[in-house]
């Protein structure tokens, strides 16, 4: 989130300063309208055979139809540490680990691009995945 409020012209200074709701409208004055509908185009949640695809997880506790936008966007511990059976394998980001983790019921892909160099992800073909990384 930082790193994406300063590419928008806001000084580290100013971020520092101003409260959430300051923050907030001076964004409002300078993301584009052209970024702001390509991101609302992007779905939440991706279904494709034995996989759901989202950004930082699932609810378990809830079926995949009644999940909501903002558990996909920005769920982690209760999702994380859920060990039982979900619907599909949930294939997500948003929690940084060392390699990619797979679980029984997901796989957490997010390796932290931004601070250790090394952007992951994961090929899908019939019963086969592999993982593509720039690491060494």
């Amino acid at each position: 989130g930082k790193e994406t409020i300063l590419s928008y012209g806001i000084n580290l200074e100013q971020y520092n300063a101003l409260d959430y709701a300051k923050l907030h409208e001076a964004l409002r004055e300078l993301v584009p309208a052209e970024h702001i509908a390509f991101l609302s185009s992007f779905e939440d949640m991706i279904l494709l055979g034995d996989y759901a695809f989202v950004h930082a997880g699932i609810r378990p506790s809830e079926p995949l139809e009644r999940q909501r936008a903002k558990d996909l966007r920005w769920i982690r511990e209760e999702f994380i540490e859920h060990s039982g059976p979900l619907e599909k394998i949930v294939v997500h980001g948003h929690t940084i680990t060392e390699a990619v983790e797979e679980k029984p019921y997901r796989i957490g892909l997010d390796t932290g691009a931004y601070g250790s160099g090394k952007l992951t992800a994961m090929g899908f073909e019939g019963n086969q995945r592999w993982v593509v990384d720039t690491a060494p």
